[in-house]
């Protein structure tokens, strides 16, 4: 899934009477193994089927996919509602976790969904219902910078420790158990150890490995 494509707002001309920009839209998108490209969402659809008053999509910030399943995060444009988490199920936007404290989204092939709330990773199964908390950075003075979920169900969070640019890979597990199972000072196996952790990616391979970056 290519998650947004997005024109930002830019000055093209101005005179003493006139100003002209390029406005700003931004669109979610998925791309087919055939080739084509299918428009999900756009800014200025509405969510008024979801949503009290007359809600429209706003600023899409983020996309993802796993198999049939479809999730994304956007702010909207309603006096009463900053922006939230939604999925997209038979084409309608289904909302998950409403505020734009929530972020960090990552799903899986089973439709199992995990994302960011402040200092928390909440998880809502592909059945719906509410979403519950699976890990709190709080514990290690810490924030959340990725998540990824396997399709098995352990979810990788990546956590920066608060007042430092050292963090870790934290593992939790669907029994509930959770370890830090890399973090800033560890061996990096090539004569070296790892240092940063604030701008690295987390994934899981097919074979449920866990891989990351870091500095």
């Amino acid at each position: 899934m290519r998650g947004i494509a997005e024109g930002r707002a830019r000055l093209l001309a101005r005179t003493s009477d006139d100003v002209s920009f390029v406005g700003t839209s931004y669109t979610l998108v998925r791309n087919h193994p055939d080739g084509t490209t299918i428009t999900l969402l756009s800014t200025g659809d509405s969510l008024a089927a979801v949503l009290p008053g007359t809600p429209t999509v706003n600023v899409i910030a983020e996309g993802v996919s796993a198999g049939d399943y479809v999730a994304f995060s956007t702010s909207i444009n309603d006096p009463e509602i900053d922006g939230g988490i939604f999925r997209l199920v038979d084409g309608r936007a289904v909302p998950v976790a409403m505020g734009n404290g929530a972020s960090r989204l990552a799903i899986n092939r089973q439709g199992d969904l995990v994302f960011r709330s402040h200092r928390q990773v909440l998880r809502q199964r592909v059945d719906g219902g509410d979403p519950e908390p699976i890990f709190d950075a709080s514990m290690l003075g810490g924030r959340i910078r990725r998540v990824s979920i396997a399709d098995d169900g352990p979810v990788a969070v990546v956590v920066q420790f608060r007042g430092a640019r050292t963090g870790g890979v934290i593992l939790w597990t669907p029994v509930g158990t959770s370890a830090l199972i890399v973090q800033s000072g560890d061996s990096n196996g090539a004569g070296d150890t790892f240092n940063e952790f604030r701008t690295s990616r987390v994934w899981f391979r097919d074979d449920g490995a866990v891989v990351f970056t870091a500095k």
